[in-house]
């Protein structure tokens, strides 16, 4: 069995904020390469996860061996869901209730009385209530398995098993714990700290049942509520990310073998901790062999991740292109892609700029919608610029993008997804700062400044010798970031042997 404890800290927020995005969850990749490999899985959680059958179901993925620690304290031993509903909850005889596009709010002598919130698949998350002054009195979580979790009062929180027994008490201002005598299968009915209590169930139900030929994966994070000392006695793989704060963390551990996310994450880890580790490098995606149809396209289209960029530097990137763009309007065109509601509001205040500073020179998306019109356009010879821009919500979004993206420019910081990606489709790839899955001038190019960008482009764009190029060299990188090498790194880590 190979046991992976993963930073899972987050949990879901209501559909109000949830907005649909691409979400990653620390360690899930190398889990489903280990296991399409024939490895057992086990997944051990630490944090409150009361949403986690939404999770898995999200990701389609389902562990051979799951333990949760809050559920093992709350006495539930199961992933059945069981169908939950707002009229299974007891309400006042004259409530009625207000469906508004993102909560249902509750009523009562003409006062807010409640509010429910609900996840992106319609399940409850949480309901709120709320005194005659308008001040919140309790809140309770709802688990995706279809009962109440937990409730707040306070600085008390209260969590219940499926039948809505009181399992433990937890205070939030003194951190101190009260477990059900009647239910309680812990040393004591008192702690004066949570950590005390996770790191005991953890050790008597994790630690001391994992057997000589399992592997331990532990996530090294800051906010983990193990404390480290617990793994002193057994052969641990760390594995550490930049999504997760981990240099404390790192600090405190004095041997083991080390799995780093990129280059990057490596030289930063070897400047803190020198020789004490073998560090070896395993990027979170494996690629796939799906390589793009851009050169069937009519027009070439750069892609634009713009994600991570600041209004200042999107309107410079925003700016070279369409100096390209104006020059062979009917040849080129640019999409702008981001994940975020905010970011995406950022690149349409770019792109209505870019209207507006050149609304005598250039029309954007136009539709010709009768000949009157496409006569007038084309006595003035005014080009019509395709630029678009997406916020994608699913990775099949990003690859269809990618599928006629001809080079993808990446600025200020990346997406591990995107980097791997890129490589399955074959593209080359323009950015600012260095990745395991670009090599300078092999499969892309990594730019100092705005000046090379602008000649990065042109080399890829202008010359179809460049391009080829760089095809060929991703499909060599296909073959060294395939599942089928990753399990080979992980094979030589589990035999314990050294990889440079």
């Amino acid at each position: 069995m190979e046991y992976f404890v993963p930073a899972w800290h987050n949990q879901l927020v209501d559909w109000a904020y949830n907005t649909p995005r691409i979400q990653f969850y620390d360690a899930i990749n190398q889990m489903r390469v280990l296991q399409d490999n024939h490895k057992k899985i086990g997944l051990v959680l630490t944090d409150y996860q009361p949403q986690l059958t939404t999770k898995l179901n999200q990701l389609a993925f389902s562990p051979d061996y799951l333990f949760s620690v809050y559920d093992y304290l709350q006495g539930i031993s199961t992933l059945d869901n069981q169908i939950l509903d707002i009229t299974d909850f007891n309400w006042p005889e004259d409530a009625y209730f207000d469906y508004t596009l993102f909560r249902i709010i509750v009523i009562s002598h003409n006062r807010l009385f409640a509010k429910l919130a609900f996840d992106t698949d319609g399940k409850i998350l949480s309901i709120t209530y709320f005194d005659e002054n308008g001040q919140q009195t309790k809140t309770l979580m709802i688990d995706s398995r279809g009962f109440i979790s937990s409730k707040q009062v306070g600085n008390e929180i209260t969590y219940y098993d499926q039948i809505g027994h009181w399992r433990f008490k937890y205070n939030t201002e003194n951190k101190n714990v009260v477990l059900n005598p009647t239910f309680n299968k812990c040393q004591y009915n008192q702690y004066q700290n949570l950590n005390d209590l996770i790191s005991e169930i953890f050790k008597r139900e994790v630690l001391e049942k994992i057997k000589a030929k399992d592997h331990l994966i532990v996530s090294l994070d800051d906010k983990s509520l193990v404390p480290l000392n617990l793994y002193q006695n057994y052969k641990v793989i760390y594995s550490l990310n930049h999504w997760n704060k981990y240099t404390h963390s790192l600090l405190k551990i004095k041997d083991g073998q080390l799995i780093v996310d990129s280059r990057n994450e490596k030289e930063r880890v070897e400047g803190l901790i020198g020789n004490r580790f073998s560090v070896v490098i395993m990027p979170p995606f494996q690629t796939q062999f799906k390589l793009g149809h851009s050169q069937r396209m009519k027009r070439q289209m750069i892609t634009v991740f713009a994600e991570h960029i600041d209004y200042s530097d999107l309107k410079k990137i925003a700016d070279i292109i369409y100096h390209r763009l104006i020059k062979a309007p009917k040849d080129e065109e640019v999409q702008f892609l981001t994940y975020t509601p905010n970011q995406s509001k950022l690149v349409t205040k770019v792109i209505d700029e870019l209207k507006d500073e050149h609304k005598s020179e250039i029309t954007i998306n136009r539709k010709i919608t009768n000949l009157d019109e496409a006569k007038i356009i084309d006595v003035k010879e005014v080009p019509n610029l395709i630029i678009n821009q997406s916020r994608v919500t699913s990775i099949a979004d990003l690859m269809h993008i990618l599928d006629k993206t001809r080079l993808l420019i990446s600025w200020t910081n990346g997406d591990d997804f995107l980097q791997a990606a890129a490589v399955s489709v074959g593209i080359p790839k323009v950015q600012d700062y260095e990745t395991s899955t670009l090599v300078n001038d092999k499969n892309g190019k990594i730019c100092k400044d705005f000046t090379e960008l602008t000649q990065a482009i042109s080399f890829y764009l202008d010359s179809l010798q460049n391009w080829n190029r760089a095809l060929v060299y991703n499909v060599k990188l296909l073959n060294l970031y395939s599942e089928k090498n990753l399990m080979k790194i992980w094979n030589r880590i589990f035999n314990g042997e050294a990889i440079k």
